[in-house]
C-alpha cells in the first residue's frame, strides 16, 4: 500500500526538520554566545519569534493544505528551512539570527508538521494513530540523535559550518522526498484509505 511510502516520507522529513527544535537549538547556544558575545536570552529570542510565527502561520498553512495538499507545502517548507539555516550560518547580527532562525522555525512547525500530518490523515483511517506515531518516532528520534551527530562538527570545524551542513541537510532530506514521493490522497492513484479494497 503506498500509503506506507508517505508514512517513511514523513518520518525521514519529520527527522530531517529537527534543527528548528529545542534540542539541536541548545546545542548552538553557547559557542553563539561565546563567539558573537550575545546574552541567552538575545540567542533564545529566536527559538520564541520562530514559535509564535508558527502558530500565526498555521492559520494559512491549514487552509493552503485542505485545496492542494502537502506536497508543495513540505517542498517549500524545506526549501525553506534549508535557506534559514544557510542564513544563519552567515549572520552577524542579533536581528539576521532573529529573522533567519523565526522563519526557518516557523516553516517547520506550520509546513512540515502541519503537512505530514494532514498528509497521514488523508491516506489512513483505521491504521491513523499508527501511521502517526511512526512519523512522531521519526521528529523524535531526530531530537534525540541530531545533537550527537551535528557536535562533532561543531566542536572541530565550528557552529558556521555546522549550520552550513545542517541547511543542506534539509534540503536534500526533507524538499527531495516530499517532492517525489508525498501524493495527496489515495483516490488520486486510484486507492482507498488503508489500502481497503
Amino acid at each position: 500500500f503506498y500509503g506506507w511510502a508517505i508514512v517513511y516520507t514523513s518520518f525521514l522529513v519529520s527527522f530531517a526538520q529537527v534543527p528548528m527544535y529545542g534540542p539541536v537549538f541548545a546545542v548552538f547556544v553557547k559557542p553563539i554566545g561565546d563567539e558573537m558575545g550575545w546574552s541567552r536570552s538575545t540567542i533564545t529570542l529566536a527559538f520564541t519569534i520562530g514559535s509564535l510565527g508558527g502558530s500565526m502561520l498555521s492559520a494559512l498553512v491549514g487552509s493552503v493544505l485542505d485545496r492542494y495538499g502537502a506536497r508543495s507545502v513540505i517542498v517549500v517548507a524545506g526549501m525553506v528551512v534549508g535557506s534559514a539555516l544557510l542564513g544563519v550560518a552567515a549572520m552577524t547580527e542579533p536581528w539576521h539570527f532573529w529573522l533567519a532562525y523565526g522563519v526557518g522555525r516557523a516553516a517547520a512547525v506550520a509546513g512540515i508538521g502541519l503537512g505530514t500530518s494532514v498528509s497521514i490523515a488523508n491516506w489512513f483511517v483505521a491504521k491513523r494513530g499508527r501511521a502517526v506515531a511512526v512519523r512522531g518516532v521519526g521528529q523524535r528520534t531526530g531530537q534525540s540523535v541530531m545533537p550527537l551527530l551535528i557536535l562533532p562538527v561543531l566542536v572541530l570545524i565550528g557552529w558556521r559550518e555546522a549550520f552550513l551542513l545542517l541547511g543542506l541537510l534539509a534540503v536534500v532530506f526533507i524538499s527531495v522526498p516530499a517532492g517525489v514521493f508525498l501524493r495527496r490522497r489515495p483516490e488520486d492513484m486510484g486507492l482507498l484509505p488503508d489500502g481497503v479494497g
